[in-house]
């Protein structure tokens, strides 16, 4: 992908359109494609800052949070109250950052279509099915709310 053909972001709060280089996952291709990007990234900083003030607050401090849970994790300490603060921090940041949020609905659901199956195998008595089941059942939610291997660019094609 050519760094100099145009990208749209659209802003989610007010719809403006922002036309910028390929932001590429990989990597920066040269010295002129960074500076474009870091250009390009403050025009969109600038935006939130001046048009949506109180997300841009928001935004500020979440960077702090990140930035505390980031520096306090260096540290080992047997104080309580900083150890609370840290997974505090982890906690906030992770909250903001989840791919996915699983709703109770969405766990019913997936209990509504599996239950045939387990009931069946436990009916049967096979507790060496029953356990894969169930283990490849929470293994498989371990996998959407972590995604390992999303950005195992090695495994995927570009």
């Amino acid at each position: 992908m050519s760094a100099a053909l145009a990208v749209p972001l659209t802003c989610t709060h007010c719809g403006k359109i922002f036309y910028g280089p390929r932001l590429g996952i990989t990597h920066i291709t040269d010295r002129n494609h960074a500076a474009m990007l870091a250009s390009f990234f403050q025009k969109l900083v600038e935006h939130i800052q001046t048009e949506h003030q109180d997300r841009g607050m928001q935004i500020g401090l979440a960077e702090a949070e990140f930035r505390t849970m980031m520096v306090l994790s260096n540290f080992r300490s047997d104080d309580e109250e900083l150890k609370r603060k840290l997974d505090k921090s982890r906690w906030n940041v992770h909250q903001n950052t989840l791919a996915l949020h699983l709703t109770d609905r969405m766990i019913q659901e997936c209990v509504e279509g599996v239950l045939p199956d387990l009931l069946t195998l436990a009916d049967a008595r096979d507790l060496p099915a029953l356990k894969r089941n169930l283990f490849e059942l929470m293994a498989g939610l371990r996998r959407q709310l972590e995604e390992p291997h999303k950005y195992d660019l090695e495994l995927q094609p570009l």
